[in-house]
């Protein structure tokens, strides 16, 4: 059966980490697509340069159309430098006004104050209270089955002794409550059962099924 291996984070602080740069990530987005419009603009002025450059080396006349086109390459190189120069400043001051002060240092204390107590009661400590059901039942089923296997004993026992003091043929009263047919846990079950995060499908109890699982698992 497979287990529910995750839970619900909530969390208050570790949402505040999240959205506290927020207003920094802006600032430093509008900045940097300043650059690219500049930067498209210097692309686009010194495209058009290059056109009436082609046309000039073609024998056309264009010396006022090329002194325009000069002057929009240097225009748009100089508010592309100007841009650059904004966006400079605009992290420095995304850093040093907008950001969030949460640290990772802040999360683990918050964590270890806060969050890890609810975790254990919520989550952890339902199962532990589960795993001590279950040891319990299995530790009375082991104490009913000693038991019961005293009990026959005492038939099989009475019976063998019979028979060996009659004179008809010799049978043996076997006692059907066999230890070996208990589950038992084992280190290796707890070790699989830990490193796969669940129990597979139609276990049975024994090492032997685990074994088998894996066996198919990595054939």
């Amino acid at each position: 059966m497979m287990m529910e291996n995750r839970f619900e984070l909530k969390w208050g602080l570790l949402d505040d980490f999240h959205t506290q740069d927020e207003k920094a990530n802006e600032i430093k987005a509008r900045y940097a697509e300043k650059v690219e419009e500049a930067r498209q603009k210097v692309v686009d002025a010194r495209s058009k340069y290059e056109v009436i450059l082609q046309r000039e080396f073609a024998g056309e006349l264009v010396a006022a159309e090329k002194k325009k086109a000069i002057a929009d390459v240097e225009k748009a190189e100089a508010a592309l430098q100007l841009a650059k120069e904004e966006e400079t400043k605009a992290i420095d001051y995304a850093h040093t006004y907008a950001s969030g002060t949460i640290t990772y240092s802040d999360l683990s204390r918050d964590f270890n104050k806060n969050v890890k107590g609810e975790i254990f009661d919520e989550y952890a400590k339902p199962l532990i209270e589960k795993a001590r059901e279950a040891l319990y039942d299995y530790y009375d089923a082991l104490a009913q089955y000693s038991q019961l296997h005293e009990d026959v004993d005492r038939v099989t026992d009475y019976l063998r002794e019979m028979t060996r003091k009659g004179k008809s043929a010799y049978y043996v009263a076997i006692n059907p409550v066999d230890f070996r047919k208990l589950p038992k846990p084992t280190d290796h079950v707890l070790d699989e059962v830990q490193r796969l995060k669940c129990v597979p499908e139609g276990f049975d109890g024994t090492e032997e099924f685990i074994l088998d699982t894996l066996a198919k698992m990595h054939s």
